[in-house]
């Protein structure tokens, strides 16, 4: 940094933990449901300014319960399991950092890849149930955990521009979804076709279907969209594909299975 003087930065006591956190954050941090994770957020930080910079800088804005408690979560996970460790200088090796980084890029991009399969609005709470149970937001110890997880990786794709909020109405409910442009869903559906076996998908959504039972689908598929359709029957080949994770069929007709 061509500095003259070098000066020891020492960290913060609880209080000026809290204003400088405080001060990144703005005014989310008053706000009834936020305030007690938000105080358990700059604990985390341990003082550490440049933590409190960082992390405070993140969540500003961020009016989510949902948000908070996964970033207090994901903190919290990050401390030593035993808090007599005293060698501060412990490093993760360059193979650990690797893995660790290669599991959240992956993390993300699976639930970007698996917004493909919908043509039109997705509701956040059926979305994020899908990927609950496809094991694509890792392991945790309840549900609100994982839905919590779930949320932060929508936020962060809309951050990027590649997911849009939308909203429904179901039942004379408006629900809260998440939607993706043409244009990004072809990029998706290309990136997923480049994985082989492992992303393999049958993506036949919209597009007017009344049967199925001429379209060919392979043992080894894992995913398969036929989400706003026309379909009514279901034909027995769907018992063939023992490797399929998740058959998509939102906004059909009411669905009965026939056998070949």
């Amino acid at each position: 940094m061509r500095t003259n003087i070098e000066m020891k930065v020492f960290t913060l006591d609880e209080d000026e933990s809290w204003q400088l956190f405080a001060k990144n954050v703005g005014d989310t941090v008053n706000l009834e449901q936020i305030h007690p994770l938000a105080k358990e957020i700059a604990r985390e930080c341990d003082g550490l300014p440049l933590a409190i910079i960082v992390i405070g800088s993140f969540m500003r804005g961020k009016t989510r319960v949902e948000l908070w408690e996964d970033a207090l979560k994901s903190l919290s996970m990050c401390e030593p399991h035993s808090k007599v460790v005293e060698d501060k200088d412990i490093e993760l090796s360059s193979e650990q950092r690797t893995k660790h980084v290669n599991k959240k890029r992956g993390e993300i991009q699976s639930c970007f890849l698996y917004c493909s399969l919908y043509p039109a609005a997705i509701p956040i709470d059926d979305l994020i149930h899908c990927w609950w149970a496809e094991g694509i937001l890792g392991e945790h110890d309840t549900y609100e955990e994982a839905y919590n997880r779930g949320i932060t990786l929508i936020e962060s794709l809309k951050d990027a521009c590649l997911l849009e909020a939308d909203k429904i109405q179901i039942r004379r409910q408006v629900e809260d979804c998440v939607k993706m442009h043409d244009v990004v869903r072809d990029v998706a559906r290309w990136i997923a076709s480049t994985f082989g076996d492992e992303h393999m998908s049958v993506f036949q959504a919209g597009i007017g279907l009344t049967k199925i039972s001429h379209i060919k689908i392979s043992a080894s598929v894992k995913r398969i969209s036929f989400v706003s359709n026309k379909i009514e029957c279901l034909p027995d080949c769907f018992m063939k594909c023992p490797k399929t994770t998740s058959l998509l069929l939102q906004d059909n007709e009411p669905l009965r299975k026939i056998p070949q």
